[in-house]
């Protein structure tokens, strides 16, 4: 009886071989190990394959002439597999290695700058979203009085300063104090307070009215106060929210700048 023979390959982790004969004349299939015993499952594995077009045969590979070559190039590619196995390994507890160096490195730095600084200039979704990065800059302060800013020229970023004044591009929100006490519920309560004095001076529109009242190219070139996700679309990109007062003020530069 001639036999043709392949290779067929599980999908699990560490993957298992198995021969696959097909009787030239009928086509039937047997499957065995790879030291040529009996397969257990063999039926379950061809029943298995049954709605591949040509079923268990067209799905194994053709790795060799005869079993001694098959098992060598098994051999190899298991090899092959293992080495590309342990790399991602080591890539993997590198890249973990490296990030939790990374975070000793931003908390000794924060350490360092805590309390060393007389201004701070924030993005204003720091503010308004992201209390955990507020903090972060807010920590660097020293203890004492801030006024809290937002700064039109630098397209609405919010500053905190020890003296300030309004102007035409620099508006002056609220005083605030930092506390001399150097605890998490000290810095939090200090970060609340810069967040409801930015609040008080930040009109909320979302991207879509800022789009139609003032164009893409300048919606584009100021930085979004926050963002949420879409109740409705799932899939969609996440709505975002912007300053209409900063919006105002570039756009009358813009104006302004035409004119000249």
């Amino acid at each position: 009886m001639a036999e043709q023979i392949r290779v067929w390959k599980s999908k699990n982790l560490r993957s298992t071989y198995m021969l696959v004969y097909r009787d030239e004349l009928t086509g039937r299939l047997r499957v065995t190990r790879m030291d040529g015993t009996k397969c257990t499952n063999e039926k379950s594995i061809i029943k298995g394959h049954e709605s591949h077009s040509g079923g268990l045969w067209t799905v194994c590979r053709d790795m060799g002439n005869d079993v001694a070559e098959i098992r060598a190039a098994v051999d190899r590619e298991i090899a092959e597999e293992t080495a590309q196995r342990e790399r991602e390994e080591l890539r993997l507890k590198a890249e973990a290695e490296a990030k939790v160096k990374a975070l000793q490195e931003a908390q000794e730095i924060r350490a360092a700058l805590a309390g060393m600084k007389d201004s701070v200039c924030l993005k204003p979704i720091e503010v308004l979203q992201r209390y955990d990065l507020l903090e972060e800059h807010l920590e660097q302060l020293k203890p004492g009085e801030y006024a809290v800013c937002i700064n039109y020229r630098k397209k609405g970023t919010v500053e905190l300063r020890t003296k300030a004044r309004t102007t035409d591009h620099l508006k002056v929100l609220a005083k605030v104090t930092k506390e001399e006490r150097n605890s998490k519920a000290a810095l939090h309560r200090f970060a609340v307070k810069v967040r409801e004095a930015y609040q008080s001076g930040i009109v909320i529109i979302g991207k879509t009215h800022a789009l139609q009242s003032f164009g893409k190219k300048l919606v584009d070139a100021v930085p979004y106060i926050k963002e949420s996700k879409n109740l409705y679309f799932s899939s969609a990109a996440p709505r975002r929210y912007y300053d209409k007062n900063t919006l105002v003020y570039m756009k009358l530069e813009q104006i302004e700048q035409n004119d000249n």
